[in-house]
């Protein structure tokens, strides 16, 4: 029973408003956020033809599948370690990860 008034004290504390919330930097926090967005678009991204280049496409696909090689290893690894149920099917998943990235990898 001590857990409601202490709930309902921290919900109405948590609503009101602290220093560090005022709106005094409001209108020059969304300005660097709009500036920081727009610095991040890159300027000649609307000159690109839609589909890019193919063979950046399979440079794509090779570093996929390096990746998921990598991560279906470290997942057989940690399933190896748990053991149990839980482990073979880390296991099973794993070389599920890595065989579909040796896959991708292949893939020219």
């Amino acid at each position: 029973m001590r857990i409601i008034p202490l709930a309902a004290l921290m919900s109405v504390l948590a609503i009101i408003p602290g220093r560090a919330q005022t709106p005094q930097f409001g209108p020059a926090v969304h300005a660097a956020a709009a500036l920081r967005l727009a610095a991040a678009r890159p300027a000649d991204a609307a000159l690109q033809p839609f589909g890019g280049n193919p063979s950046q496409a399979s440079s794509n696909r090779r570093e996929m599948g390096t990746t998921l090689m990598i991560v279906g290893g470290a997942v057989v690894v940690v399933g190896a370690i748990v053991g149990g149920g839980g482990g073979a099917a880390l296991i099973v998943g794993g070389l599920a990860a890595g065989g579909y990235g040796y896959y991708l990898f292949q893939q020219k």
